[in-house]
């Protein structure tokens, strides 16, 4: 697929503009793509499964599947560990943004006309 394209051009150097050319793709798109790849490298980076990383980033179990696979052949190869940077980046932001959303909103105790249930 486009997808796992452009996600290996990523891995072996290229950056987003050139990848997009190569593949025919807008900018916009590519970078779509990269972005869920960080956040599901990211999330194996911490061990979750690709059942959870479906849930948590948004994405079907296949995109998921197909991702995880390109993170197990990349893992260990040395532009890689450049990349991991950007991905530990892009996937921390990203939960700390959702934690602040979830913080700003109403808790279930403040919409129930502070009455406590038993």
């Amino acid at each position: 697929s486009h997808r796992a394209i452009a996600i290996r051009l990523w891995l072996e150097g290229k950056e987003p503009v050139a990848i997009a050319k190569h593949i025919k793709h807008s900018i916009k798109a590519v970078e779509n793509y990269l972005q869920k790849f960080q956040r599901v490298a990211f999330l194996k980076g911490r061990h979750f499964n690709d059942y959870e990383i479906a849930l948590t980033v948004g994405i079907s179990v296949y995109a998921t599947k197909t991702f995880s696979e390109l993170y197990e052949e990349y893992k260990n190869k040395a532009f890689f560990k450049q990349r991991l940077e950007e991905i530990n980046i892009v996937g921390s932001q990203y939960y700390v943004a959702q934690d602040e959303k979830k913080s700003i909103l109403p808790s279930k105790d403040s919409t129930n006309n502070g009455r406590r249930k038993p």
